[in-house]
């Protein structure tokens, strides 16, 4: 079966991946019953293939999550910096008015 890789964080693997590890998961149970015509080795190698691919698309999912929660901090910085500059560029055209009608 496929482990979380943090257990507090819900499954994020790929949905494909996963329905391959359940199926794998219930031929190993045929193998064992002896109802399967799959060799045991093969089925452990198709077997594991399929959990890391899994994995491999949980870690990319939480890579892509990470950069994602880096670009959302970034943007707002940039947001704050705009708004910053927008109430300065504000501030200035009130001055010179000012100025033009003195």
């Amino acid at each position: 079966m496929v482990k979380r890789i943090c257990s507090n964080e819900p499954d994020y693997y790929n949905k494909a991946n996963a329905a391959e590890v359940v199926q794998y998961e219930s031929e190993v149970i045929k193998v064992i019953r002896g109802e399967s015509k799959l060799n045991a080795d093969l089925l452990n190698k198709l077997y594991e293939e399929a959990q890391a691919k899994a994995i491999e698309s949980d870690l990319k999912i939480k890579s892509l999550e990470k950069r994602i929660a880096e670009c959302e901090e970034k943007r707002g910085s940039l947001t704050e910096q705009y708004d910053s500059m927008r109430s300065w560029a504000t501030t200035c055209m009130a001055i010179a008015t000012w100025r033009q009608k003195r």
